[in-house]
């Protein structure tokens, strides 16, 4: 239980948390999407439980072909480009509406720099980020979604602070910012 209640320490992943997995439904998803959705946040979970040690690991999932890749990372961070498959579907005119899911080893949600994954790649649509022990929150472009405005909230809230790099105090800080005026950005919260 100790273990659960801090925010900023790693928790490892068990069974319990992997069937508490409860991602939400998409709108505009198929049945079929949904579930295989659903599905891949499980299984994200469990191979970073048996591959990764809890740490860090992303799966980039094309809900029109149902096609996705998983790729590992450290205890704080996660580049799906170094997956070669996935760079090229996230450099592709190919894909758009991809979703791009991964875990937190806290209890921590978005980043900073997840909210930057998303506005930075056209086609990456959605975003989530499930903490390891089985939470899911998502962040969804909508038809309203405006890069121009969804970067001008960023910045103006990013110059609120001083440091160059956000501590993590800061980070989550921006992150709630940002999420609190997203609806403005063409982005929602499920």
């Amino acid at each position: 239980m100790e273990q659960a209640k801090t925010r900023d320490h790693k928790i490892y992943i068990n069974d319990v948390a992997i069937s508490k997995v409860n991602p939400p439904t998409i709108p505009g998803f198929s049945d079929e999407q949904n579930q295989k959705f659903s599905e891949l946040h499980k299984e994200l979970l469990r191979k970073s439980m048996e591959e990764n040690d809890s740490n860090e690991t992303a799966c980039l999932f094309d809900p029109i072909s149902l096609n996705y890749v998983f790729h590992h990372g450290g205890i704080n961070s996660v580049d799906i480009l170094e997956n070669p498959e996935a760079f090229s579907m996230l450099n592709s005119d190919r894909y758009s509406g991809l979703y791009l899911l991964h875990n937190h080893p806290s209890t921590k949600t978005f980043s900073y720099a997840d909210i930057g994954v998303l506005l930075l790649y056209y086609n990456i649509e959605g975003i989530t980020v499930i903490t390891n022990d089985g939470d899911v929150q998502c962040l969804i472009k909508t038809d309203k979604y405006s890069f121009d405005k969804a970067y001008e909230v960023l910045q103006n809230i990013r110059n609120e602070y001083t440091s160059d790099v956000p501590d993590e105090q800061e980070d989550a800080e921006i992150v709630k910012k940002f999420i609190k005026n997203s609806k403005k950005t063409g982005i929602i919260i499920l």
